[in-house]
């Protein structure tokens, strides 16, 4: 417990050092963790930040409507490596295409988009929230 305490209290010290969102939960790496858009989550003694940036496109088809096609959620991240190294991730809800984004030796996993859309009442943007884990491979 200590050990997890400590860690997080690392990354976010070094996180106050810079301009970038400064994690509001710890996750561990293996176990699912959700977030809203704009929150980010430390990984537990791996000095790693995931940060949901939102949403940049949602065509799953609503759930109370038939489609030919179901459609897709795009998921946009911000992973940051303390105490320097970023990358923007880009992540799918379509299992076959890009549901998986590597970063840095880490494996991350969109797990679900929430919630699912209803015709025809668009999803405001601050409702939405990703299941993530991340792992190493």
């Amino acid at each position: 417990m200590k050990r997890t305490l400590l860690a997080v209290a690392l990354v976010l010290g070094l996180s106050a050092c810079d301009s970038a969102t400064t994690p509001s939960r710890s996750a561990r790496l293996g176990e699912a963790f959700e977030l809203r858009p704009g929150e980010a989550a430390a990984i537990a003694d791996e000095l790693l930040v995931v940060t949901f940036e939102g949403v940049s496109s949602d065509s799953r088809c609503p759930s109370n409507v038939v489609c030919i096609r179901a459609g897709e959620g795009v998921v946009e991240l911000a992973l940051r490596r303390l105490p320097s190294t970023s990358r923007h991730l880009t992540l799918k809800t379509d299992p076959i295409a890009d549901s998986r984004g590597s970063f840095e030796g880490f494996v991350v996993k969109l797990d679900t988009l929430q919630p699912y859309p209803a015709a025809p009442d668009p999803i405001p943007a601050a409702d939405y929230r990703v299941r993530l884990t991340v792992t190493r491979p």
